[in-house]
């Protein structure tokens, strides 16, 4: 699922690689709930697509907005090759 060249720019701001991705989702204790909504794909080429959505507790808080690109490999599996998390400022 994660390409080879995966990085991600965590909510925090964090830059990791896929390495640090896998090692950190092996050693999580508790997945934690989290919902999702507001989903928009943009198909760039037949090969390339780009996810943009909205994360947040089930209380509402730590509202986080989203954006992934995801490429079909050679076998016809897409991976994920980038991955950013942005806390949502407040509107006002």
């Amino acid at each position: 699922m994660l390409h080879e060249e995966f990085r991600e720019i965590t909510r925090s701001g964090m830059l990791v690689d896929r390495a640090e991705t896998i090692e950190a989702l092996s050693t999580e204790v508790v997945s934690p709930i989290i919902y999702s909504g507001e989903f928009r794909l943009i198909i760039v080429r037949n090969n390339f697509a780009i996810l943009h959505y909205r994360t947040f507790d089930p209380d509402g808080s730590n509202a986080t907005l989203r954006s992934s690109c995801w490429e079909m490999s050679g076998n016809g599996q897409w991976q994920l090759v980038f991955h950013q998390g942005t806390p949502e400022s407040k509107r006002g």
